[in-house]
């Protein structure tokens, strides 16, 4: 069963899932969300099939889920959502559920939870969940964008590489003054050095004097017109000191942002070449004679089909003299293009043979060629040639002879030659489409797709059999179509080639496929019939070069933002990067500076050009004549950075400042430098506050002389007057709670009041004269954060409650449980922050959250630190009140003592103990806005405790919210706490009969014990279900007794909790340690002993 309904023109609209098997309900939660300022869309489910139909089908953008329907629940709801992998948030509503029931829910995904009776919170949690839903999403979606385009660039990178290294060639890149930056193994072979060796080498090592001035002319030539050099012969030494001919290839190297920073290319081993052109020129000297006076044609060609020698009857066959031929004709001039497309196809079938076995050194081949004669005409040959040979028998030149056929073969020759050509043609271009690696397509001019190869079709995702249904509008993208139909165009009016920078194109699954193309017209019959394009995939470049600038302007962005003054150089002292704060330091702005060299960047700081402590990274670049350098700064060097410290009197108008520097060189992802970073700091004020702190230590050693001995004072007073309050507090509380007259209450509450103001006071002094006597000192313990949590809890609530404030604690899930520290020092920090929170905040909440800072080992032992915050709503602090807010007896201002009263020491406090525990305390606030306080604390992290505690039946983390038991008035606790027996074991009698009467008053039996060895004879004698336990007791302390109590087995499960007067660091820790469940701090307040008493009760009876 299910409902959609919408209240249309009421944005922003809220699709909402409604697992409920109530519609008035429903009803109600969407009559919540309307006043929230939603226009909910809805829909009812009550079963996991119908919200597994709902889910299939429709978005939703919040799910509420009662926690109990008849045929589903909130935890089923929750399994499914996990089940489908689904992220929606799922918010409990229920008019039933405990606190442990949703804490469970939370545990297992929920994201919260309320109350049906109260839905306050209920539109602001759903904008949180919104909101945090939102940036999940957008999070995952940048994640695998970004995997994948470092997976393209990592797969780009390994290709080439594996390239480069399988090459025969030798590959090399070196920097502008010609030193080897990087190479491969094959240059390696080729020079006979290690790369160690080769390492930095200059190309002047490795040639005689005259070969290295050629070298540097091309280099030169290269850098000036930016054009590469495709053929460079020279001559290289070889380490064993042999020569050897090579053929280089340069080109220029620049980096990352488009300068010339080297160059690079290809070497080739040419000697065996040179060798074989040695022995051919000598060949030709014996031949000459004979060629020279015969008819007939006698040629000879080197392996790059180059003219080396031609008898001088080539006049009578072709109408050239020798020189003509030598000097200016290739054989491609020679022939016609028909004879030249034989003879090409014929030297390359014989050079295939070749490599397969060495051919027989008298081995001929006839070719009938038609070469061109001078007059313009052409006549037909037959000719006649064999390879020349090294001593290897491998080739190294061609030799023939070339006798005029004309008559003969002029007619045949016509007809064959327009064949062949037609054929040589049609195999050339379609082998180009076929094997071309690049997208081969040729549409007609309607732009229909008439045929496309394999590398097409296979990146953009089609079969060849979806050819015909192919056309621009399916394989371009929207905003790409009007250009390619303008291209088609002008190419089929002009029949012009038509290149285009990039377009993109459309993958058949919907992705983007950028290309650059060339588009050409096909011609039939002397007319334009369609187009072919070639087109290069650029997508994975693409997509590297937006990494990379990516990456690049981070760097930027990072330098800029740094706080200290920073400039960064290249390896030309070129400014590349001159950020904010250096800007600031010296008043001259970043467009001014970048780009510039000379030491351009030392003019801010000494007025003029100079080495600085940047500098000091290149030593052997410096003057050595010029030591100012090195006198000017105070410098250390630790591995490849130099720290300084200097006095620079010209900054800030002449008014000087004292400087931190470092400096550092910056290195790419290759290990290669590509310039230099120096950070500047202004520790002007720090030097100005070492100076006053000299100055002031002498009066502060007096000054502690005398608080000494006034903290000794008031410590031994304010332990004194402890002892009397307790008795007159309890008495004071329950005289409040008989039949008194209007004028006796108020009289009686004023004391009350008084009193626990005056006891907080004298807590104070005691503990503040312990710290100023140097007489605090901490109890390192086991303890359970959660109970100490609990106990925070517990206090404080009733506070907030009376004030109408909304209390919050978390524990976030990282965070250990069972840690070593001084728990009751802990816990008085806490109580001293929230209980500030709730008396300066009048309306609102107060929240509580601890966090896992980080981990860490000292010695064999681990250690954690946990971040605890206390934010509240309150009237907030201002900027001058924060600075003496930690003060002793001060607090914000004369008007908050006067209104909220208190004696300024709490923070005070707070402060010397998160010190004393080795942390820090800091707070962040806003007037009007409320405060947020937080410490930082390490902790020693304990083994898992086995003790019986309220967290002894689950294992998970609570997060602690408005308790059950504040839900419940006093009178029906009471009610539910009647009828258990409670040993009380104390030997003050007023301390008896102020615990006796509070616990009569909730019909509870009690017996009393006067100390510890009469409690162990009552316990034998009747059964009890609960012991309250003093500590300081004559005969037998509680310590003594619990320990002899717990060794009996009838008594493993019995709770005893430790009720006494004592408020000293580890004492809590002290009676857990003993046996004992829990603490209560007299004076006895009858709410906590009633809280604490049914907790335990409770557990008990479930247990």
């Amino acid at each position: 069963m299910s409902n959609l309904k919408s209240d249309i023109g009421n944005p922003p609209i809220l699709r909402v899932l409604m697992v409920d098997d109530s519609e008035d309900d429903v009803l109600l939660i969407i009559r919540k969300l309307k006043k929230g300022g939603y226009n909910p869309v809805y829909e009812r489910v009550e079963t996991a099939a119908a919200m597994k139909k709902s889910l299939l089908e429709k978005q939703w953008d919040v799910i509420l889920c009662d926690y109990k329907m008849p045929k589903f629940d909130a935890p089923s709801a929750i399994a499914l959502l996990k089940e489908k992998n689904i992220d929606i948030p799922l918010i409990i509503i229920s008019g039933t559920i405990g606190e442990e029931t949703a804490v469970e829910c939370m545990r297992l995904g929920a994201h919260d939870y309320f109350m049906k009776a109260n839905l306050s919170r209920l539109c602001s949690a759903i904008a949180r969940e919104l909101e945090e839903s939102e940036v999940r999403n957008k999070q995952k979606q940048a994640e695998a964008q970004r995997e994948a385009a470092l997976e393209a660039l990592r797969q780009s990178e390994e290709k080439y590489r594996n390239i480069l290294e399988n090459i025969e060639d030798g590959y090399y890149e070196v920097d502008l003054a010609g030193n080897l930056t990087f190479f491969n193994d094959s240059l390696c072979r080729l020079y006979g050095y290690s790369k160690e060796e080769l390492m930095g080498m200059n190309y002047r090592q490795y040639t005689d004097k005259e070969t290295a001035k050629k070298v540097f002319q091309a280099y030169n030539k290269v850098y000036k017109t930016g054009k590469p050099i495709k053929e460079f012969n020279w001559q290289a030494v070889r380490k064993d000191g042999t020569k050897m001919y090579v053929e280089l290839s340069i080109s220029l190297k620049k980096d990352s942002l488009g300068k010339i920073a080297g160059f690079r290319g290809i070497i080739h081993d040419v000697t065996e070449r040179k060798r074989a052109e040695e022995e051919l020129r000598e060949s030709e000297k014996k031949y000459r004679l004979l060629a020279d006076n015969i008819h007939d044609v006698i040629f000879a060609l080197d392996m790059n089909l180059k003219y080396t020698y031609i008898s001088p009857s080539v006049k009578i066959l072709r109408g050239y003299e020798q020189e003509e031929v030598l000097k200016q004709q290739s054989i491609e001039q020679t022939l016609t293009p028909s004879s030249m497309d034989l003879a090409m196809k014929t030297f390359s079938d014989v050079m295939e043979l070749e490599k397969i076995k060495y051919g027989d050194i008298t081995e001929s081949h006839t070719l009938q060629l038609e070469m061109r004669r001078k007059d313009g005409t052409t006549v037909w040959t037959e000719v006649n040639f064999s390879f020349i040979r090294d001593e290897d028998q491998r080739p190294v030149g061609i030799i023939g002879l070339t006798r005029e056929i004309t008559d003969r073969k002029k007619a045949e020759s016509q007809r064959e030659a327009a064949l062949e050509k037609s054929r040589e043609s049609e195999e050339r271009y379609k082998a180009l489409f076929d094997h071309s690696l690049d997208l081969v397509y040729i549409i007609d001019f309607e732009g229909r797709v008439i045929d496309a190869n394999d590398a097409a079709l296979n990146r953009l995702g089609y079969k060849r059999e979806e050819i015909p249904s192919l056309n621009i509008v399916s394989l371009m993208d929207e905003d790409q179509i009007p250009l390619a139909l303008e291209i088609v165009r002008e190419i089929r009016e002009t029949g012009v080639q038509k290149d285009v920078a990039e377009i993109k194109l459309r993958h058949k699954d919907g992705t983007d496929v950028y290309v650059e193309s060339q588009g050409s017209a096909v011609i039939s019959n002397g007319k334009p019939i369609a187009i072919q394009a070639i087109a290069r995939d650029t997508t994975e470049r693409r997509q590297a070069e937006k990494e990379l600038l990516f990456l690049t302007r981070r760097l930027n962005d990072i330098i800029e933002f740094i706080p200290d003054a920073t400039f960064v150089i290249n390896q030309e002292k070129k400014i590349t990067a001159w950020n904010r704060a250096i800007e600031e330091m010296t008043g001259v702005k970043k467009e001014v500076m970048l780009g510039k060299d000379d030491y351009e960047y030392a003019l801010p700081f000494y007025g003029r050009r100079r080495p600085v402590l940047i500098d000091l990274l290149d030593k052997s670049e410096l003057d050595k004549s010029d030591n100012e350098i090195y006198a000017l700064y105070k410098y250390v060097e630790r591995g490849n950075k130099i720290y300084a410290e200097s006095y620079i009197p010209t900054l800030y108008g002449g008014k000087g400042a004292h400087l931190w520097h470092v400096a550092a060189p910056l290195f790419d992802r290759d290990g290669m430098r590509f310039g230099s970073i120096e950070v500047i700091r202004d520790v002007t004020d720090i030097k100005a506050k070492e100076a006053s702190l000299k100055e002031s230590l002498r009066s502060k050693e007096v000054a502690e002389a005398a608080t000494k001995a006034k903290s000794e004072f008031l410590a031994t007073m304010s332990h004194e007057i402890r002892t009397p309050m307790n008795g007159i507090i309890g008495l004071v509380n329950l005289a409040i709670q008989t039949d008194l007259t209007e004028k006796q209450r108020d009289y009686l509450t004023k004391i009350e009041t008084s009193a626990q103001n005056l006891l907080t006071i004298i807590n104070d002094i005691l503990d503040f004269s312990k710290i100023e006597a140097d007489k605090m000192n901490l109890d390192i313990l086991k303890f359970n954060l959660e109970d100490v949590m609990t106990n925070v809890y517990d206090i404080t609530y009733p506070g907030a409650e009376k004030k109408g404030l909304a209390l919050f604690a978390h524990i976030d899930d990282h965070v250990p449980l069972s840690l070593e520290g001084d728990p009751l020092r802990l816990q008085q920090i806490l109580m001293n922050l929230i209980s500030n929170a709730v008396k300066f905040t009048d309306k609102g909440e107060v929240v509580i959250r601890v966090e896992l800072y980080d981990k860490f080992k000292s010695g064999e032992k681990d250690y954690t630190r946990l971040r605890f915050s206390i934010r509240d709503t309150g009237i907030g602090l201002t900027p001058e009140q924060i600075k003496n807010l930690f003060q002793l007896f001060t607090q914000a201002d004369g008007s908050i003592t006067r209104r909220y009263g208190g004696t300024g020491l709490g923070l005070a406090i707070s402060k010397r103990l998160v010190q004393l525990m080795g942390g820090e305390i800091d707070v962040s606030s806003e007037i009007g806005k409320g405060s947020t306080f937080t410490f930082l604390i390490p902790l020693g992290i304990g083994e898992k405790t086995e003790k019986f505690d309220s967290t002894a039946t689950t294992d998970k983390k609570i997060e602690i919210t408005a308790r059950d038991v504040h839900d419940t008035d006093k009178k029906s606790l009471m009610a539910q706490l009647g009828g258990n027996c409670v040993l009380l074991v104390d030997d003050n009698f007023i301390n008896q009969q102020i615990a006796r009467e509070i616990l009569e008053k909730a019909n509870i039996k009690v017996v009393v014990a006067k100390n510890g060895k009469d409690a162990l004879n009552k316990i034998n004698q009747e059964l009890f279900d609960l012991v309250l336990m003093d500590i300081q007791m004559p005969e037998m302390d509680g310590y003594k007794a619990t320990e002899i109590i717990r060794q009996d087995q009838r008594f493993e499960t019995i709770p005893i909790i430790a009720m006494t007067a004592q408020a000293m660091s580890g004492d809590k820790e002290k009676c857990l340690a003993a046996g004992m469940n829990d603490y209560i701090a007299k004076p006895i307040d009858a709410s906590t002993l009633y809280l604490t008493l049914s907790r335990w009760l409770k557990l008990k009876k479930a247990l």
